[in-house]
């Protein structure tokens, strides 16, 4: 999760050189066209919408996609995003 982290900070710095190089190398998408594409937004501290989460279980259980919902506990443990949390934003020596 640390690596993800630092991962998503370097990506949320945008198209930068850099980040086009490494998307490039890993998509076999052309630079040019990572330029013009649009870059979903990705949270720097790894956290999420529970709550859209729990409003699309609740949808797709009206429609009979799911046979019961989730609690959030069931399906969300924050304890890696926060030891993550806690590794980076610890000085280093």
């Amino acid at each position: 999760m640390v690596a993800y982290l630092q991962a998503v900070r370097q990506y949320n710095q945008g198209k930068t050189e850099k980040n086009l190089k490494i998307l490039a190398k890993h998509t076999g998408i052309d630079q040019g066209l990572l330029k013009k594409m649009c870059w979903p937004a990705v949270r720097n501290d790894g956290q999420f919408n529970v709550e859209s989460v729990l409003n699309f279980q609740q949808w797709a259980k009206k429609r009979g996609y799911l046979d019961h919902l989730l609690t959030e506990k069931e399906f969300w443990d924050p304890s890696f995003i926060d030891y993550a949390i806690k590794v980076l934003s610890t000085p280093t020596r």
